[in-house]
């Protein structure tokens, strides 16, 4: 499934080594995030980090609205993301930007089907009923 998102680009990516995670940072088009998931970790702002592991390391994403809406269409609450399941952002653009403002940033999902447990429909539904199971 590839679900196409915008962000606002208001300097909240930033890069660090520390305390066993890596925080990474979208800096150039075309640059991309690749891993499984491992959880949604609360912080002080807003949103919560991603917490994905990519080659055997944690690495962590600032989420912001665009990224999280994005999740939130294909898993429906961003809670009940199973762990495990396969998750890659791509910053494939920049959009407009409103006066006196930085243009957002447009990023596409991509979630690893495969990895997606049966009882989880993309797109946050549980699976429709088989025609067996209809009750009339």
């Amino acid at each position: 499934m590839i679900a196409t998102c915008k962000e606002n680009a208001v300097g909240i990516y930033r890069t660090f080594t520390g305390s066993g995670s890596d925080i990474y940072k979208f800096s150039e088009i075309g640059q991309a995030i690749e891993g499984t998931f491992v959880e949604l970790r609360k912080t002080a702002f807003k949103f919560p980090n991603l917490i994905l592991m990519v080659s055997g390391k944690e690495t962590t994403v600032s989420m912001s609205t665009g990224m999280m809406n994005c999740l939130e269409e294909a898993f429906g609450p961003v809670e009940t993301i199973p762990v495990g399941v396969g998750i890659r952002f791509e910053f494939t653009g920049l959009g407009k930007a409103k006066p006196g403002q930085q243009p957002f940033k447009r990023f596409t999902l991509g979630v690893d089907e495969s990895t997606v447990p049966e009882s989880l429909q993309l797109g946050g539904h549980a699976p429709a009923a088989a025609d067996d199971e209809v009750p009339f």
